[in-house]
């Protein structure tokens, strides 16, 4: 068997993905990031979708549908697992994003003020992977609501 032959089957796995809308809401979520798809992520995003959805349907002995309540569990550590892996592979772009650009500290809009306890010893590139890990690596206790026992 080619390669060609086993590729339109894993597009059709990969794009079950579209119908249950997991999809849109991860695209919607990374530009809500500034990230800006580009080609062949598509691929990696149903690839991303399809893992993370395996991950919950065994971690919780679910057979079927995800819940709707975890939904949003779900998009973030797709969104997670996909910049993840686009930083490993060096081709993480963000356009509206300046990484290198100082946190603000403290804002003050007339007799308001705020301030935020912000850790000026981390780097740019330290913040990102902290932001990738909180991402990719959502509370398990979320899915513990959720996990059936296998008899």
């Amino acid at each position: 068997m080619s390669q060609s032959e086993t590729l339109p089957s894993l597009h059709h796995l990969f794009n079950g993905f579209k119908e249950e809308g997991l999809y849109p809401l991860v695209v919607s979520r990374l530009l809500s990031f500034g990230y800006q798809l580009q080609d062949g992520d598509n691929d990696k995003i149903n690839y991303s979708c399809r893992l993370v959805s395996e991950y919950i349907h065994n971690f919780c002995n679910i057979y079927g549908p995800l819940p709707k309540r975890l939904t949003f569990y779900a998009v973030d550590k797709i969104c997670g697992d996909f910049l993840k892996s686009k930083l490993m592979t060096d081709n993480l772009v963000f356009n509206d994003i300046d990484f290198n650009a100082p946190a603000v500290k403290s804002l003050t809009e007339g007799d308001a003020s705020a301030s935020f306890a912000v850790d000026s010893t981390t780097t740019p590139a330290q913040r990102l992977h902290s932001f990738i890990d909180l991402l990719a690596a959502p509370d398990k206790n979320i899915l513990y609501r959720f996990r059936r026992l296998e008899w």
